[in-house]
């Protein structure tokens, strides 16, 4: 009896252990099949050419871009349709009032919005701050009424993936509206430098070209195909196009962290890819960048350019090359 018993158990114990050992094998198998599948994918795409893999990445990542209708700047912005931007950036634990610098960004903020509600050419467009929570509450109250300005916090913002702009360094946030769909043109600027006629005059003609990009180069300083605060961007001409640019602009971001690292990637990633669609006014430096012209509109004075960071601009020109002079104006000495 007890013979027969431990039989059965036996028999029993070899049945579980070879159902055991099957079902390994089928795992072992299905896995294995699944990992030779996934192995020939990854073989046949680096088989494929490099540049047919990165548009069909382009592509997708426009594709996705284009179904997100979020805004990048605030509700009250998100009302109107076919906006002209001059887009600023405003950051840091300097920008509070307890810092003793308060004083200092409310008057380049009051300074650069009555500029351009005074402008003829510009008291049409926005003016966009783009902010963190570090502001001087003082800016937003004194303009709070002011419907020619938009104060944009940048961590309630969202683009993409990245569901934290605020993680994207301070001096790039000013570049978010060009992923906006309301913007059809939009220009860069400094908060501490003020709007000139003569910069009016230049962005009226790159805007009647239609060209995508325009640069200015105004000082012999100057010497980068793309001042951070001091081109212009046509949304208008290809929102997909501005949506991949500011992806890219915001992924490269994160490596280029340094005070002046915004203008080598712009070059990077703007340049490279838009310079034969593009406006360059340039006074100083035109025969080092190709199809640079002049700049349409005489400066005022042999102190004052574009992009200085004071009005009126301390120190004196140089005469600028006769090269980078209007043909038709060569006696613009300082052109």
């Amino acid at each position: 009896m007890n013979i027969k018993v431990e039989t059965k158990y036996y028999l029993t114990a070899m049945v579980r252990i070879h159902s055991t050992t099957v079902v390994l094998v089928s795992i072992s198998f299905i896995c294995s099949i699944f990992i030779t599948f996934r192995y020939k994918q990854f073989r046949s795409l680096n088989k494929k050419n490099p540049e047919t893999v990165r548009m069909n990445h382009e592509n997708n990542v426009i594709s996705i871009l284009t179904d997100r209708p979020e805004t990048l700047c605030n509700h009250r912005s998100s009302l109107k349709k076919h906006q002209k931007v001059l887009s600023y950036t405003l950051y840091g634990d300097g920008t509070r009032e307890s810092t003793g610098q308060g004083k200092k960004y409310r008057d380049y903020v009051r300074n650069v919005i009555k500029q351009a509600s005074d402008s003829e050419f510009y008291k049409d467009w926005k003016v966009r701050i783009y902010h963190d929570d570090m502001i001087d509450s003082e800016i937003l109250i004194e303009h709070a009424q002011n419907e020619q300005v938009d104060f944009c916090r940048v961590e309630n913002l969202r683009f993409y993936e990245f569901d934290k702009m605020i993680t994207v360094h301070g001096k790039y946030w000013r570049n978010i509206a060009m992923g906006d769909d309301n913007v059809d043109i939009l220009c860069f600027r400094d908060l501490d430098s003020g709007l000139m006629k003569r910069e009016e005059y230049a962005v009226q003609h790159w805007i009647d070209q239609r060209k995508t990009v325009h640069s200015m180069r105004d000082s012999s300083q100057h010497l980068v195909t793309l001042m951070a605060g001091m081109w212009c961007f046509r949304n208008e001409l290809n929102r997909q196009l501005g949506k991949y640019l500011l992806q890219e602009i915001i992924y490269r971001s994160f490596h280029y962290i340094r005070k002046t690292d915004d203008q080598p990637l712009l070059h990077t990633v703007v340049w490279t890819k838009l310079f034969k669609d593009s406006i360059q006014h340039d006074s100083y430096t035109c025969q080092r960048y190709p199809g640079s012209i002049p700049f349409p509109k005489q400066r005022e004075d042999n102190t004052s350019f574009v992009g200085c960071p004071a009005i009126p601009c301390l120190g004196k020109l140089n005469p600028c090359p006769e090269e980078c002079r209007p043909k038709e104006n060569m006696d613009w000495i300082y052109c």
